[in-house]
């Protein structure tokens, strides 16, 4: 199918560096949009670009008067500049088997955890964030790789975030970039919005405890324990 990037013959095509493939190759990169593209304030139109990823604006960490799409960072949309052009060694052998972590060599078991942790965030565009903002961006805000600088005050890597947390839950629902949370949820109705019946920042902060359980059945994932919510 086109599009499924994890079926064996699209992942075939996309390892081969060949010319046989590089329309293919040359169509995906086509897509990717350029790093450091200017965009409009989230609250304005239209919101959205029209290559990948397909995600509402950031603020420019070194310029917060702008605001920019979300992308590839520049290091990265040149390596994907390379794959394009078939600048690339094809190795591809399949998918990595997931080895126990006291397997991993002593020196290397750090950067392992700490890409356990961040396999789970959505990360940029950091503005207004899900994590944490667009501090993380920052230089100043590291002491060394992946270590925040211990001379930043309590509560600095959070103080942008939404008060209360509530109220970036409701908005990450439609707006912003792919949610930490459920969108749309299988019911005995039929799909429905996760949070239907909630008005605002305000139904979300009083009625959150109200919502449902995504659950396991069989082969599907489906709504469970909704409470009361008008």
């Amino acid at each position: 199918m086109r599009g499924d990037f994890l079926a064996p013959e699209m992942l075939t095509k996309l390892s081969d560096n060949s010319d046989a493939s590089k329309a293919t190759r040359k169509g995906i990169f086509s897509r990717l949009i350029e790093p450091n593209t200017p965009a409009q304030r989230a609250q304005q139109r239209p919101l959205a670009p029209k290559n990948m990823p397909n995600l509402y604006s950031g603020i420019d960490p070194e310029d917060r008067t702008k605001y920019q799409y979300a992308s590839l960072t520049p290091y990265q949309y040149s390596l994907m500049q390379k794959w394009a052009d078939g600048d690339f060694i094809s190795d591809w052998d399949g998918e990595p088997v997931a080895c126990d972590f006291s397997e991993i060599p002593l020196e290397k078991q750090p950067d392992a955890l700490n890409k356990a942790a961040l396999t789970g965030c959505i990360g940029g565009p950091f503005f207004p964030g899900i994590e944490t903002t667009y501090i993380m961006a920052l230089a100043e805000t590291y002491e060394a790789p992946c270590r925040i600088n211990q001379l930043l005050p309590a509560g600095h890597m959070t103080e942008l975030m939404a008060v209360p947390w509530q109220a970036d839950y409701v908005a990450c629902g439609a707006l912003w970039w792919p949610a930490q949370r459920p969108v749309s949820v299988q019911t005995d109705a039929g799909f429905e919005s996760f949070s239907r019946g909630i008005q605002g920042y305000s139904g979300m902060v009083k009625y959150w405890n109200e919502l449902g359980f995504i659950v396991q059945e069989g082969n599907t994932y489906s709504e469970d324990e909704r409470g009361a919510i008008p």
